[in-house]
């Protein structure tokens, strides 16, 4: 199995670290698609109800106003056909009283009486003629036109004959042909009633038309807008539920590897725990860590990494039974669950997975790569507690598989020293957490006082770590701190330790020149992060007390463990200002080689030669000779667990510079007041330091206070 950064890029995980991703994802979110899904849906419905009701309301009321429009025509061409056809049947009436009337002045009553009646009707008639009428009406009104000019001259000559007394046989001729053109007009005006009212009709049903035409389109509109709902419910729901199977995938998986995390795999040993106690099954959990996988990340950096876990899972994944689990715990860690595996059968499929291990080959570039694995093997019982103590007891079992030479599994034993040594780090962890979250971690001091007389300004102070439990009980460093270094917690540690103290020294820099300088320790793992120099960089530009009022303390072996990094570290941070401690100088063998490499301020001498050197004259040749060391190389020497004058005094003989121990002090809490405490203290056992005058005043009210 390979993997070669030109042919197979490795494009969907950032190369940051090999730790588990938690985050949901990364760019567009589902969640912002459903929602836009949504949005648009709904836009979409609103726009169309909007455009329907719209619609509707257009053609019902273009409907309406075309029917009621016709009615209102048909109305007044009723009124006026009607209107005529009264007018023609009361000029047939006046013409016929007029035949009748023997007196001449009464016929001529009735002739003035046809020529209104006539009148009235061609008035009626004009405004008929005026409106909007159809070809078959304007074509009976011509017709009835025609009629009447026919008819209207022989009524004229009726009406003469009837003036002068003409006798009635001579009006019967004009008689006869005037009433067959009336029925014709009058047959006319019957057509034309008939035909407006059937127009109306028509009209009317026109409208129920347009209404029913809506009625449909509402109908199928209604139904499109439910469709068109049902689609967006459907792609909401689909989406929806797409995006919790994504949200539970990831909030149960490892992004990298696609293994499920460290929170399932608890559950599923809970589920075990309590088969294994209600069932009396037994199981096995396998703790897995690789060896040296760091070596991996710093040689060819995190994608390359990211890739060779991604083989290894497959390759863990293939010596599993059908049946069992693997999840990613987290880095280079993995859980295995055998279900109803006991603990022999597990040892084998441990070898397996050594043996498989060991054999992979991790090619990537040019450099090939093998890997090995630590194994905790912890069997599931009926006296298993709980998943925590399974979990917990692989754990360290896994760690003494590591540091009993690695490539090796080792079965956890309940009553096992080593192992209750591993429960307490690791009880350790939360505890830390907890302290770093809840503030309740503490700064305490040391004095550091120099040996040449009158040298107030080579003065200063040690800060050391405290925790204080849930009693108020402070704890001292050596309790907590192997445990924060095994876990990973002590670079969260060594950043709350400086940021702290720059705050404290920032609220006191008005007190900076009487106490000088001071010293804050720094872990092997620190020195090696390049974002805590950034940060340390960044607060120091923005501090109101000079950079040289800082001292790192580091420890030798971290100083050689990591040479490099440590010459980088401290020559960038002595370039602002900073001084830099070697500390408990002596304890490793290869001190004297790499002092040269190293540019340090002061040479702290491990406090395990001076305690004893007053009585054990190997202690004080050793002493004596890194005192030399010191001075031949420009650096100055600060001497450890001074507890007595006597050994004060020796060491000032020898050329000693500074000296620090329980008879300056024992540590106590970071405050002014016990800051100039301790320094008047110094000045009762020495000679006396110079104080700033503008300073007494006001040492005085905190000393009193």
């Amino acid at each position: 199995m390979s993997n070669n950064p030109n042919t197979a890029p490795l494009a969907d995980k950032p190369p940051c670290s090999n730790q588990p991703a938690h985050s949901i994802s990364d760019g567009a979110s589902p969640l912002q698609d459903t929602g836009f899904i949504i949005t648009l849906g709904f836009l979409t419905i609103l726009v169309l109800a909007l455009a329907t009701v719209s619609i509707t309301i257009i053609q019902m009321g273009n409907a309406n106003e075309r029917v009621s429009h016709q009615v209102s025509l048909s109305s007044q061409k009723l009124e006026l056909v009607y209107s005529m056809r009264d007018a023609l049947q009361r000029q047939t009436g006046s013409l016929y009283n007029a035949m009748h009337e023997t007196d001449l002045l009464l016929r001529s009553t009735e002739q003035r009486q046809l020529n209104q009646h006539l009148q009235t009707f061609f008035s009626h008639r004009d405004k008929f003629a005026a409106l909007t009428l159809n070809p078959h009406e304007r074509s009976l009104l011509l017709q009835m036109e025609s009629s009447l000019q026919q008819i209207h001259p022989l009524t004229e000559s009726m009406m003469e004959y009837l003036l002068v007394g003409a006798a009635e046989e001579k009006l019967q001729p004009l008689v006869a042909q005037v009433k067959v053109g009336q029925a014709i007009v009058s047959t006319h005006l019957n057509q034309l009633i008939e035909l407006v009212k059937l127009n109306t009709n028509k009209a009317i049903q026109s409208g129920q038309v347009d209404y029913t035409n809506t009625e449909s389109f509402l109908f199928w509109l209604t139904a499109l807008l439910l469709l068109i709902s049902l689609g967006i419910a459907y792609l909401v729901v689909r989406q929806t539920t797409e995006r919790h199977q994504q949200i539970f995938h990831q909030a149960t998986h490892d992004s990298l590897t696609h293994l499920i995390n460290r929170q399932s795999f608890e559950q599923l040993i809970n589920d075990a725990v309590i088969t294994a106690q209600s069932d009396k099954k037994l199981h096995t959990l396998l703790y897995l860590d690789l060896d040296q996988f760091k070596v991996i990340n710093d040689t060819c950096g995190h994608t390359a990494g990211d890739a060779m876990l991604r083989d290894l899972t497959a390759v863990i994944n293939y010596c599993l039974r059908k049946g069992d689990t693997l999840a990613r715990l987290g880095g280079d860690e993995f859980g295995i669950l055998l279900r109803n595996c006991a603990l022999e059968a597990s040892t084998h499929v441990a070898e397996q997975l050594l043996e498989a291990i060991r054999n992979f080959r991790f090619t990537w570039g040019s450099k090939t790569f093998t890997v090995t694995a630590s194994i905790g093997i912890y069997p599931i019982d009926r006296d298993t507690v709980n998943k925590t103590t399974a979990l917990s007891a692989a754990d360290a079992a896994c760690y003494t598989a590591k540091d009993t030479g690695r490539n090796r599994y080792h079965i956890a034993d309940a009553k096992n020293q080593e192992l209750e040594q591993r429960f307490s780090e690791m009880s350790w962890v939360n505890r830390l957490t907890e302290a770093l979250e809840q503030q309740k971690l503490c700064l305490y001091f040391q004095p550091i006082t120099s040996l040449a007389e009158g040298n107030s300004s080579a003065r200063h102070i040690e800060v050391l770590l405290r925790l204080k439990d849930e009693e108020g009980r402070i704890i001292s460093p050596c309790a907590f701190l192997p445990a924060a270094e095994r876990f990973g917690l002590i670079n969260a540690i060594d950043r709350w330790v400086i940021d702290t103290t720059f705050n404290w020294m920032n609220h006191h820099a008005r007190f900076d020149a009487h106490f000088g300088v001071i010293s804050i320790n720094l872990s092997g793992y620190s020195i090696g992060d390049y974002t805590l120099l950034k940060q340390i960089t960044k607060r120091l530009k923005d501090a109101e007390f000079p950079p040289s009022a800082i001292c790192f303390e580091i420890t030798e072996t971290a100083a050689i463990t990591n040479i490099d990094r440590a010459e980088e570290f401290i020559t960038s941070l002595r370039a602002l200002g900073c001084r830099f401690a070697l500390d408990d100088f002596g304890s490793g063998l290869s001190s004297f080689a790499y002092l040269k490499q190293l540019p340090v301020d002061y040479l702290k001498i491990d406090g395990s030669f001076v305690r004893d050197m007053i009585s054990d004259p190997q202690d004080f040749a050793m002493v004596k000779a890194m005192i030399r060391v010191g001075q031949i190389m420009g650096k100055q020497t600060i001497a450890e667990f001074v507890e007595c004058r006597t050994t004060a005094d020796q060491l000032k003989s020898i050329g000693v510079n500074f000296i620090q121990g329980y008879y300056l002090g024992k540590p106590q809490p970071l405050t002014i007041r016990n800051l100039v405490r301790s320094n008047r203290y110094a000045q009762q056992l020495f000679a006396p330091a110079p104080i700033l005058p503008h300073l007494q005043m006001g040492m005085d009210e905190l000393v009193t206070a």
